[in-house]
């Protein structure tokens, strides 16, 4: 019998009667299962005793409590975790695809993900981040001023931004305080002087007639020569330096006391204040007081006057003064005492 139940059977003893026998069967089955199982890495049976990283079928004989064989049939599909190094470089900051993470300093971070198998997913992410740089700088540069990669020229003073990148790639933003020097290289001629109209620099005065040779001593923003010629001016100021136009000047006339221009200079010799009368108002004069040898000490511009004061600072000495005024000169000794 291969069931359980009550099976009687008929015999004839020895003393030629019947006899029933019944047997009360009990039958236990060998049993058969089969789990089917995906997981990732590796699969462990629950009482610990096998343990499979690999896909496969793998059945397992246990001994039922009723002494039969019961197997057990594991069908194991195993899905492997990943694991993935991605490298960057950037500027500021870092972020991944997902917008989950960023990272602003370089360093190694590990990020687990579920990849498509459902298993961990390590991705690592080996960063070096470099930043942008802001930088001010003051410049003062004459008439114009170029960037060093040429692509920005500017010829007004003010504060510009501008951006050059770095040798990691990333912005170096400059803010430029720019100071342009524009030197006002013109002359005003004003009978035979010759004024420079900037003021505050140094200036020197050429010949324009000897191939621009430097006039000794003529270093005054306004010059007087004594002979007719072509005269500049050198103009120097905060580094920056240019040229005047060669301006003519001609000289038609020197008067001295002896001529019919009669300027009085009192008192001669002097102490400190100089006294001049121009004998009739005059739109403008010049007064020059130079050392014997030409070197200029002072000069000055008088508009709508007749009666002149000055008061230079002079050692005691002997000076020239000359008094330029509608194309004249005078030119007299003054002693100073």
């Amino acid at each position: 019998w291969t069931e359980s139940g009550i099976y009687p059977l008929l015999f004839s003893n020895v003393h030629g009667c019947d006899s029933i026998i019944n047997f009360h069967v009990t039958i236990h089955h060998s049993s058969e299962t089969q789990f089917d199982v995906t997981t990732c890495d590796a699969y462990s049976t629950p009482d610990g005793q096998h343990t499979w990283t690999e896909t496969g079928m793998y059945a397992i004989l246990f001994m039922s409590i009723h002494g039969c064989d019961s197997t057990i049939n594991y069908n194991v599909t195993i899905l492997e975790s990943s694991q993935t190094e991605i490298e960057a470089t950037t500027c500021n900051a870092y972020s991944t695809s997902d917008g989950l993470h960023t990272w602003t300093t370089s360093g190694i971070y590990p990020i687990i993900y579920t990849n498509i198998a459902g298993c961990d997913s390590v991705v690592t992410y080996d960063l070096t981040i470099h930043y942008d740089r802001d930088t001010v700088v003051s410049i003062m540069a004459c008439d114009r001023y170029t960037t060093p990669d040429g692509l920005h020229t500017w010829v007004n003073s003010g504060v510009y931004e501008y951006s050059i990148p770095t040798q990691t790639g990333c912005d170096s933003t400059i803010t430029l305080d720019l100071n342009i020097v524009n030197l006002d290289n013109s002359v005003t001629a004003t009978g035979t002087s010759l004024i420079s109209n900037q003021a505050g620099a140094s200036y020197q005065w050429i010949d324009c007639n000897l191939g621009g040779q430097i006039i000794e001593g003529e270093i005054g923003q306004t010059f007087s020569p004594t002979v007719s010629g072509n005269y500049g001016v050198i103009i120097s100021m905060n580094e920056c330096s240019d040229t005047s136009a060669c301006i003519p000047v001609t000289i038609t006339g020197v008067y001295n006391a002896d001529n019919d221009w009669k300027i009085k200079i009192y008192p001669n010799p002097v102490e400190d204040i100089i006294h001049i009368d121009l004998g009739s108002f005059h739109p403008q004069a010049k007064v020059v007081i130079t050392t014997v040898d030409g070197k200029i000490l002072t000069t000055s511009i008088f508009q709508d006057q007749r009666y002149l004061q000055m008061e230079p600072d002079l050692g005691p000495g002997l000076y020239l003064i000359a008094i330029e005024s509608n194309g004249l000169k005078v030119v007299k000794k003054l002693i100073v005492l």
